[in-house]
């Protein structure tokens, strides 16, 4: 069974309080009657968008610092594929 929109509420709340994965599932399961799979599946997908978001965060910096032409192209480049990829993941979500 799918998560329903207050249980991907809840588990992104949760998240957002720095809550351990493990700490997620039990409350969402015990609480909120949702499947252990459908849990970790969303949590999965979560964590790998937040990977992505970082690395732009970090590349953006980088190459406001780089001093040369070729990294700063080499930076927005990277910047560049990673919000791709991230704005993907975002349009699938939302069609769900």
């Amino acid at each position: 069974m799918a998560l329903t929109k207050a249980q991907k509420d809840k588990i992104d709340a949760m998240i957002g309080q720095n809550k351990k994965s493990m700490d997620i599932v039990q409350e969402l399961v015990a609480a909120h009657g949702a499947d252990v799979r459908d849990v970790m599946e969303y949590l999965k997908e979560n964590k790998t968008l937040q990977g992505m978001l970082k690395t732009i965060t970090h590349r953006t910096k980088d190459l406001a610092a780089a001093g040369d032409a070729g990294t700063r192209e080499k930076y927005a480049k990277e910047v560049e594929q990673l919000s791709k990829k991230a704005i993907k993941i975002l349009q699938t979500k939302a069609k769900e």
